[in-house]
């Protein structure tokens, strides 16, 4: 119960934290599993995570990644983002880690499974959100990006509707796979009436990642499963039923438009009928193909033998050949490319959800790609620092005809190009396809009662990769929490429980689960040293906080003393200095506002904000001159900003 109750409340927590984007949400999962690992290892409870070759190549790099992350202090634009972006890492690690030991102890199916039941829960919360808007918070995501049509997009609970998108397309293969590798009936029909609700709710985020990303899951979970016979069977029945409530959700318009009018509950209302009885529906037919699996004898026309399968896969290639020609489909995919560069178009602007999702224009993506193609040239081995490339996009960016604010690059690949150089992209890059290739190598080869569990969770990873391509996933801790956990299944189900050797080789390997002592120091070493990265921009952050919401209600001495509690945990950090200076110019105290402004400057060179209240406050005090020249200087480092408009000092 608890290996299985730990990924559910893991992914549910993050969930519901706007998908554990925020460094304070984020880090207290992250503490909390470093503690578990800790005391785990002191106690003895849990088994060696990296006993298996598999298992040393994947926590090898990404740990390798954190170490660069680190390494990167050295030279960064922001000492304190970097911080962040280690933090981020060292998180990420303990949930691979904790993953990796609790499946050594033989629960990599309750690992699975708990992973699909945290994802069907989102993706029921999400679509109730829809449904009965009144049973929870307001979403207010349209009041702050007007023109984008965001009420439309569903995206509570993460509150952005492309990871939630991308999240539920995850989550298909699993529900898929959960059919047949549930024990009972009835947790596999469980699984099968979560699949239409699941699709439902991909299908109102309007995401156009979330499409192929779904596509590409749920045909990798195909090619890789054992008896796809039955799987074919569940997929098309919960496809039929998905279909059914698109188009009765697509003929209420008032709903599908997102706003909490009457006519929209009670459309609402309506199809929360439908959705109960097609889950019903789709609950039992999926009852009796597992019983005629479990029960029934198959009818020889129905065994595949690899010649049949190998035929009927010829078949389907000469198909998709003579469909590709008939709709010219080169002419298409040059149409798309062309769409997908468009830096002036955007899927938000569609009329209809179906042209939304089905849109390939990138929103910009090919821009920032390319600028961070850009930034990485500016140091191609060590890139700019971690956490930086808003300051590089603000200065330097912009030049393929997208203006707007942008704080990172919308692609993990991209981003850790720019940022951490040709290594940090080979070490991160390296991570997920050794996770990828490894799951799927282990899974043609393994035995039959594993190859169903580790296909969902290898496919699981297959999407991550794409999706962590494509957007700032990485970001939303609920997904990587999501990939590294099937990571830990893909490369290690079955990894000491016996299964796939012979029996004596793995008795003997289950005899020395427990740590030897230099692998327990290694463990407690790193555990100390994560929880030290997490702590410190959880602790600013939090001292920081407590400072906005003192100065915020007049408590100005409150507020100061917030603010040097930060900077004494992070004292190479700028924001609380600018905090400090900006609490000295309330209290009237110039001098200091002054010298904390200018030590927030010294900490984060780039950063024209810092620049522009160094401006404001060097205006106050009279000194115009160096107020001209510290806005000149946050123009410089922000041209294209509306709010940075030529002459404003003077005037």
């Amino acid at each position: 119960m608890a290996a299985w109750l730990l990924p559910v409340a893991l992914i549910v927590y993050l969930g519901m934290s706007n998908g554990g984007f925020g460094v304070v949400e984020r880090s207290e999962a992250g503490i909390a599993v470093w503690w578990l690992i800790l005391l785990g290892t002191l106690a003895g409870a849990l088994p060696s995570a990296i006993s298996t070759w598999p298992s040393r190549v994947v926590v090898g790099l990404l740990l390798a990644f954190g170490a660069w992350t680190a390494f990167s202090l050295g030279w960064t634009e922001s000492a304190e983002r970097t911080t962040v972006e280690l933090g981020r890492v060292a998180t990420y690690l303990g949930f691979l880690l904790l993953a990796l030991a609790i499946q050594r102890k033989g629960h990599w199916r309750t690992l699975l499974h708990g992973v699909a039941v945290g994802i069907a829960i989102l993706c029921l919360l999400a679509l109730l959100s829809r449904l009965e808007p009144s049973w929870f918070p307001e979403q207010i995501a349209g009041k702050y990006l007007p023109g984008f049509e965001i009420e439309r997009r569903l995206a509570y609970p993460i509150n952005y509707s492309s990871g939630l998108g991308a999240m539920a397309a995850i989550g298909l293969p699993l529900l898929l796979a959960a059919t047949s590798t549930a024990r009972t009936i009835l947790g596999q029909a469980a699984a099968a009436a979560a699949l239409p609700l699941t699709a439902l709710t991909l299908w109102l985020t309007a995401s156009s990642l979330s499409v192929p990303v779904a596509a590409i899951c749920l045909l990798a979970f195909l090619v890789l499963t054992p008896d796809r016979l039955p799987k074919l069977g569940t997929l098309l029945l919960s496809a039929g039923g998905a279909g059914v409530l698109l188009a009765a959700e697509g003929q209420r318009h008032a709903l599908d438009r997102g706003l909490p009018t009457p006519l929209a509950e009670q459309q609402g209302q309506e199809l929360m009928m439908f959705v109960v009885v097609v889950c019903a529906a789709v609950a039992l037919a999926q009852a009796a193909i597992s019983l005629a699996v479990r029960y029934g004898e198959r009818p020889a026309w129905l065994i595949m033998s690899r010649q049949r399968a190998a035929g009927a896969v010829a078949v389907g290639l000469v198909a998709a050949v003579v469909c590709a020609a008939a709709v010219d489909l080169p002419a298409t995919v040059s149409d798309g490319v062309k769409t997908f560069r468009d830096p002036n178009g955007s899927s938000s602007s569609s009329s209809t959800r179906a042209s939304q999702i089905l849109n390939p224009n990138s929103s910009g993506r090919y821009q920032f790609w390319q600028a961070a193609i850009d930034a990485n040239a500016t140091d191609p081995w060590r890139g700019i620092g971690p956490g930086t490339f808003e300051f590089w996009w603000s200065r330097e960016g912009g030049q393929g005809g997208f203006k707007g604010f942008l704080q990172d690059a919308h692609s993990l690949y991209m981003e850790s190009l720019a940022e951490l150089g040709i290594l940090g992209l080979v070490l991160v890059a390296g991570f997920i396809l050794a996770v990828v290739g490894i799951g799927a190598v282990r899974t043609v080869r393994g035995p039959p009662e594993l190859r169903t569990g580790r296909a969902a969770a290898a496919a699981g990873c297959v999407g991550f990769a794409v999706a962590a391509g494509l957007d700032w996933v990485w970001e939303l801790a609920v997904l990587p929490a999501i990939f590294v956990v099937l990571a830990a299944v893909a490369v290690g189900a079955g990894a000491g429980t016996g299964l796939g050797r012979p029996p004596n080789r793995g008795v003997a390997r289950n005899r020395r689960l427990p740590l030897p002592d230099p692998a327990r120091l290694a463990v407690i070493g790193l555990a100390v040293a994560a929880l030290v990265a997490i702590v410190l921009p959880l602790a600013e952050n939090v001292a920081i906080e407590k400072s906005r919401a003192a100065f915020a209600r007049g408590d100005l001495g409150a507020a100061l003393s917030s603010a040097r509690d930060a900077a004494a945990v992070q004292p190479y950090s700028a924001t609380p200095r600018l905090q400090e200076a900006l609490v000295f110019e309330q209290q009237g105290n110039l001098t200091d506002a002054l010298a904390a402004a200018r030590l927030a400057v010294r900490r984060e060179t780039t950063n024209w904000r810092h620049w522009l209240v160094l401006s404001r406050l060097e205006a106050r005090r009279g000194s115009i001159d160096a107020a001209i020249d510290d806005y000149r200087h946050a123009r410089a480092l922000n041209p294209r900003s509306n709010a940075l408009v030529p002459g404003a000092v003077g005037r």
